[in-house]
């Protein structure tokens, strides 16, 4: 049996083809700016329009923005800002979107970083019930346990960075794993 990849539509809301599992309420992201990074598969080139988390606990006030990052073809870390939206109001929930400030995006094939970065400490977005291995699969961890351990696998990276800044290219910055679930599912609109 082979997998074909994804054909994408224009006009329709896509999540990334890495992630897989039941939706839940996320936790609380419980640091304000820092980049929360995970890893997906573009199996197909892609133009995004937009980019979408489904926020399950609001923070009057505050603001989360949505981003994606290259990565390097040696470490597959993230390297070089791709795009970046403006700040996205987290009063209310439900979905929260916007469309990349420099305009349309286009991803080749291979591991990009979908990015959050908020200055709320609250704020809480859909993920998945579990955290799900991909990480572990693209930069590994310096622990065997970490990943092949149920439930707690690598989910991402994360790195300080000021809300709103988006600093262009990373390489040289300090990322920690992170293994729980607190990276809310983001999705791409397809231009």
């Amino acid at each position: 049996m082979s997998i074909t990849p994804p054909v994408y539509v224009s006009g329709r809301w896509y999540l990334p083809p890495t992630y897989s599992g039941a939706l839940s309420p996320g936790l609380a992201f419980g640091t304000a700016n820092v980049l929360r990074m995970h890893p997906v598969l573009i199996t197909r080139p892609v133009t995004i329009s937009e980019l979408a988390v489904n926020v399950s606990t609001a923070d009057t006030g505050k603001f989360i923005q949505l981003g994606i990052y290259a990565s390097s073809p040696t470490t597959c870390y993230p390297t070089t800002n791709l795009a970046k939206t403006a700040s996205i109001s987290l009063t209310g929930t439900g979905i929260k979107s916007a469309a990349p400030t420099g305009g349309d995006v286009s991803l080749g094939t291979g591991v990009h970083w979908f990015t959050q970065n908020s200055d709320s400490t609250l704020v809480a977005c859909n993920r998945y019930a579990t955290a799900l291995p991909f990480g572990s699969i693209v930069v590994g961890s310096t622990t065997a346990t970490t990943v092949l351990s149920n439930g707690s696998a690598v989910m991402g990276l994360t790195t300080p960075d000021t809300f709103g800044t988006w600093t262009a290219d990373i390489t040289g910055n300090t990322f920690t794993e992170f293994t729980g679930s607190a990276f809310g599912a983001m999705i791409m609109r397809v231009a």
